[in-house]
C-alpha cells in the first residue's frame, strides 16, 4: 500500500512538472505597507553632480516610501518589519546607516535628512564603490538575533550619472 501511495504520488508529480506553461500562483501583494518583509539599502550619490536641492528630494523620496505604515526597524514581537540602510558614495562610500540604526519613522526622518543635507566636496562618482558597501551591509544584517534571512533583500539607487 506504501509503495501504491508512493508511486501515485510521484505519478501525480510528474504530470504536473510537465506542464508546457508553468504558472506560479500566490497571494495578491495588497496595498498594506506596513506588511513589508524587506532588508533595503539606499545607496546615494552625495557627488557635486547631485546638488544639495536634490538630495532634499531624494532624502524626501526616502522618507515618504517607508513612511506609508511601514514598520521600521526590529520588534522581536512584531517579525513583520523592514529594515533601512543608508550608504552615500562619491570618489568613496560611506555607511551613513546599517539595518539596525534606524527603530522609527523618527529615526529615519531624522537619520536620512541629516546624512543627505549636503554634497560632498567631490567631484568623482564611483557607483560600484556603494553598491559594495550595501552588499556588505546586507551581509552583516544577516547576523541578528532574530533570523531574517528568508526576508528579501532590496537596494535602491539614486545616481546623478551614470557612465
Amino acid at each position: 500500500m506504501k509503495l501504491f501511495t508512493l508511486l501515485l504520488l510521484l505519478g501525480v508529480y510528474g504530470c504536473y512538472s510537465q506542464t508546457a506553461s508553468p504558472a506560479y500562483y500566490d497571494r495578491r501583494c495588497g496595498e498594506d505597507l506596513g506588511n513589508l518583509w524587506l532588508e533595503v539599502v539606499a545607496v546615494v550619490d552625495n557627488s557635486k553632480g547631485m546638488t544639495n536641492k536634490g538630495l532634499i528630494n531624494i532624502a524626501a523620496n526616502i522618507a515618504s516610501v517607508v513612511s506609508n505604515n511601514t514598520r521600521i526597524g526590529t520588534d522581536p514581537n512584531e517579525p513583520r518589519t523592514t529594515r533601512l540602510g543608508l550608504v552615500t558614495y562619491n570618489a568613496v562610500a560611506s555607511e551613513a546607516a546599517n539595518l539596525d540604526t534606524y527603530q522609527s519613522l523618527d529615526d529615519v526622518y531624522d537619520g536620512v535628512f541629516g546624512a543627505l543635507g549636503h554634497v560632498s566636496s567631490s567631484d568623482e562618482s564611483y557607483l560600484v564603490h556603494g553598491l559594495a558597501l550595501a552588499e556588505d551591509i546586507l551581509e552583516a544584517g544577516k547576523q541578528t538575533a532574530v533570523n531574517r534571512t528568508h526576508f528579501q533583500r532590496v537596494v535602491i539607487v539614486y545616481a546623478s550619472t551614470y557612465k
